[in-house]
């Protein structure tokens, strides 16, 4: 399921990373920006982010792209959020899309969870990536 739902919001941004920006949901920054990438939402706080190529773990012979990132949840409710990353190569084109959740889809109040995504990819298209686009969204109170 998070593969065909990365794949259908990658669709619908294949044109570019303007078209990202442009539609006020997503930011975009370059690919040396991206581990310093520290996001606070309505007392969520979002960073840590991570991306690494890795072998799929039923099948060593696939490659993923694994991305990780961690959820800080000071807010006195639970909290639900998901993130959305499109990334790009130099021409603007998209490499892949993922969808990263925690867990449960949810971070209680006062707690740090682990959000995670990957997604099968061929080899080379990790090194390929120069720009990536994001959503966090969810449910904060």
């Amino acid at each position: 399921m998070k593969l065909t739902t990365s794949l259908a919001f990658a669709a619908v941004l294949t044109c570019c990373p303007a078209i990202a920006a442009d539609s006020g949901k997503y930011t975009c920054l370059g690919q040396a920006d991206w581990g310093t990438l520290d996001i606070e939402k309505e007392g969520v706080r979002f960073n840590n982010f991570s991306m690494r190529s890795a072998p799929y773990f039923f099948d060593r012979e696939k490659l993923v792209a694994n991305l990780t990132f961690s959820v800080t949840n000071r807010a006195e409710t639970t909290v639900y959020v998901k993130g959305e990353f499109i990334f790009f190569d130099d021409q603007d084109a998209p490499v892949f899309a993922i969808n990263a959740v925690p867990r449960s889809d949810s971070v209680s109040a006062g707690t740090t969870d682990t959000a995670s995504g990957e997604v099968f990819m061929e080899e080379g298209e990790f090194s390929q990536v120069q720009k990536v686009c994001y959503f966090i969204g969810g449910k904060f109170s």
